[in-house]
């Protein structure tokens, strides 16, 4: 007759492993300058707060205009509920001028709504820091707004101007 030792099987408990923390910036809504007419060089500028002013230029019917909205956001990785003091450091880069249909523009006189700041110029640093972070993610919307400088050779076109916004974390408690 044969017997059979019993087996035991041990299975150890290995937490599972957390994500790793990131930060995100997220562009919930476009800077939008709207319809315009210029005949040789003009600006429009949309403040953080979406005042508009003009100079040079005319409102074209359907015109709709607003700053940019961009969302920061610092995501810990994990469940934790210690409260974290987070700084990043966001970075604002303007496009260079771009054309279509004989009318070029750049944008300047960057604005943001963060408190502590007003004019940004691109490459500047701007810090946003969340304090007592007590959740997984803590996260920041912010508004900038900007000058369009419109210069028109000939005919019209449509200009499309990427807003890029990089962000890092510098400190982290």
């Amino acid at each position: 007759m044969r017997r059979w030792a019993p087996l035991a099987l041990a299975f150890l408990a290995v937490p599972a492993a957390a994500d790793p923390a990131r930060t995100t910036v997220t562009a919930d809504v476009r800077l939008d300058f709207g319809k315009m007419v210029v005949v040789d060089n003009g600006s429009r500028r949309i403040s953080a707060s979406g005042m508009v002013t003009d100079s040079g230029v005319l409102s074209a019917p359907g015109n709709s205009t607003r700053p940019a909205q961009f969302t920061v956001a610092y995501d810990r990785g994990n469940e934790s509920r210690r409260p974290l003091d987070i700084t990043v450091e966001v970075v604002l880069s303007a496009p260079g001028i771009v054309t279509s249909g004989g009318v070029s523009g750049k944008l300047s006189a960057f604005e943001t709504d963060l408190p502590g700041y007003g004019t940004v110029t691109p490459g500047q640093v701007v810090r946003v820091t969340f304090e007592s972070c007590a959740q997984r993610v803590c996260s920041r919307s912010f508004r900038v707004g900007a000058r369009m400088d419109l210069t028109r050779r000939y005919g019209g076109g449509t200009l499309a101007m990427p807003l890029p916004i990089d962000a890092t974390v510098v400190s982290g408690d």
